[in-house]
């Protein structure tokens, strides 16, 4: 007697149509739910409000700290970060660090690490610090040009030529 050859046959599958919904902003929801839910359809390239509040540098002659305000601003005189010392770079990175209300990161080999650990490792100059101290200073000349590249006017669009018989040819 010879076997015949047994295939499982595919059954076609219903799909089910989701539908998807848009969630509104009900007044039912919690005031602190309505306001991450607005902060997620702000606009991705723009700056954020406190971003513009924390330290960026210091006044020129180093008296005092300097926002991201007023570094932009042409009329305040800052110092960029190259002219900063190690140890004001130091006191920049853990002072940008204190005030962000919830920080964390993540490293490889050193792991998770929180707000007073971050702080010390900067303070103490150690190997982890001296990488946030790069991470920081990455993120505030990002905020720096990002910033500029705002105020600037944007230029006017150029005019398409219109095809004629002549540069067809």
């Amino acid at each position: 007697m010879a076997y015949k050859a047994t295939k499982k046959k595919s059954v076609p599958r219903k799909s089910a149509k989701k539908k998807t919904v848009k969630k509104k902003l009900s007044t039912a929801a919690p005031a602190a739910k309505r306001v991450r839910r607005k902060k997620k359809a702000e606009k991705a390239g723009a700056i954020q409000d406190r971003q513009w509040a924390l330290p960026a540098s210091y006044c020129a002659g180093g008296k005092g700290w300097a926002t991201l305000r007023d570094v932009v601003d042409p009329d305040v005189p800052t110092m960029t970060f190259s002219e900063l010392s190690a140890k004001q770079r130091a006191e920049l990175v853990a002072k940008r660090i204190a005030q962000q209300p919830k920080f964390q990161i993540a490293m490889l080999g050193a792991g998770l690490i929180d707000q007073k650990r971050a702080m010390a490792e900067v303070k103490g100059q150690t190997a982890i610090g001296r990488a946030l101290m790069e991470i920081e200073q990455r993120v505030i000349n990002h905020q720096v040009t990002k910033a500029f590249r705002s105020e600037q006017p944007k230029p006017a669009k150029k005019a398409k030529k219109k095809k004629t018989a002549m540069n067809l040819r």
